[in-house]
């Protein structure tokens, strides 16, 4: 792959990707320019933060409000799962219907009773895979 940067004056940085197809690299740079450029606003202790897209490692819905979590700390959002994961991206994906989390922080799985998948994050956390999401997240770790 070439890579050309050009300086310009510009607000902020712009990624044009120039490909004949889509390719799993082609993707894979695109998720990354997404990835670090990025950001959602989070809320913790009557302030709000900008946390970079790389710095979340799960997202979850929890009495109807949206978290977003980072390895230290815990923050609301105030946009919606599905929003959540939009902006987030491919890097990440739905477990169930109220978690997404970061597909490089999964550590290892194992089964659990009914088919139901147990998730260890690197975090120290687990998360449960439900049935219904079972085969998005096979496909996504690529088991």
């Amino acid at each position: 792959m070439e890579v050309e940067i050009k300086i310009q004056d510009c607000p902020k940085p712009h990624v044009v990707i120039y490909t004949h197809e889509i390719t799993e690299e082609v993707k894979r740079v695109a998720d990354y320019a997404r990835e670090n450029s990025d950001t959602l606003i989070g809320t913790s202790d009557n302030k709000s933060y900008v946390l970079g897209i790389g710095d979340i490692i799960k997202a979850a819905v929890e009495n109807d409000r949206t978290f977003l979590y980072t390895r230290n700390k815990r923050y609301a959002c105030g946009k919606r799962l599905y929003e959540v994961k939009q902006i987030l991206g491919r890097t990440f994906v739905q477990i169930s219907k109220s978690v997404i989390v970061k597909i490089s922080e999964c550590e290892s799985v194992e089964t659990d009773f009914g088919g139901i998948l147990l998730l260890h994050l690197k975090s120290g956390g687990k998360e449960y895979v439900s049935r219904h999401y079972v085969s998005e997240f096979k496909k996504s770790i690529g088991m």
